[in-house]
């Protein structure tokens, strides 16, 4: 019987030193479209050549997300996916993590600026939620913590939006 194609709607594009940073971006994708997303670390088989399963799923997609920072600027993997889904005409939305120059060919696209998030600090959350919990007065950088929460949120917001427009 012939293997049948998972089709995706979205394709994550970013640089492997960014996952960690970023995950929670993707967990957030990936809850806004379950099993429609991929995302080369959970979606490629093993034991088969990735290459051809990165094309097909690029072949298939809606939409582009390219997480764009230092790391992916450097990245060809980044530069052939965002590449080929140009030249297949879908959708791209590039996520700006940090001031590295956006190239041409990606300033045509709205892009989603989150320059001035700071994702590390979501980990902080709980501690200082728990210590507001018992009663416990929260110094600056705590209360710096619930601005970048509460920031990440916005951030959350956006890219809902955007997905639900452009998928």
């Amino acid at each position: 019987m012939p293997e049948v194609e998972k089709k995706y709607d979205v394709f994550l594009s970013y640089s492997r030193r960014d996952i960690n940073r970023i995950a929670p971006l993707f967990d957030l994708v990936r809850a806004l479209k379950p099993d429609l997303v991929f995302q080369d670390v959970r979606n490629i088989e093993f034991g088969k050549e990735w290459e051809p399963q990165i094309y097909s799923a690029l072949d298939h997609i809606k939409l582009l997300i390219v997480f764009w920072c230092s790391h992916s600027a450097s990245s060809n993997h980044v530069f052939s996916e965002y590449h080929t889904a140009i030249a297949n005409k879908k959708g791209i939305l590039p996520v700006l993590l940090d001031s590295t120059a956006v190239p041409n060919i990606l300033l045509k696209y709205q892009a989603i600026d989150l320059q001035n998030l700071v994702i590390h600090q979501l980990n902080e959350y709980e501690e200082v939620d728990l210590t507001v919990r018992r009663g416990f007065s929260i110094d600056e950088s705590e209360k710096s913590n619930i601005r970048a929460v509460r920031d990440y949120i916005h951030a959350a917001e956006l890219i809902t939006n955007q997905l639900s427009e452009l998928v």
